[in-house]
């Protein structure tokens, strides 16, 4: 374990003085708090890939090449005379 903060041991010490069942209330808040930040850390991931896709000239070409492959049927139904 990394060297804890004198503040950080004595948090420590607190917490283990108290009941067991105040022991686990705080590790659910302490599971919370990191399923929180994981979420964000994967929401920022996935902006983060998604803003390279954008710019991959790869997926560029390829979103090209869809678009003009649909592009005859997106006028489909619109009722030209």
């Amino acid at each position: 374990m990394d060297q804890l903060a004198p503040s950080e041991q004595q948090l420590l010490e607190k917490i283990r003085q108290l009941p067991q069942e105040k022991v686990v209330e705080i590790e659910h808040f302490i599971d919370g708090l990191m399923k929180q930040n994981q979420s964000v850390q994967q929401r920022i991931a996935w902006n983060e890939a998604i803003a390279q896709m954008s710019t991959d000239s790869e997926i560029e070409a390829e979103i090209a090449s869809i678009n003009a492959e649909f592009a005859i049927t997106e006028l489909d139904g619109l009722g030209h005379p």
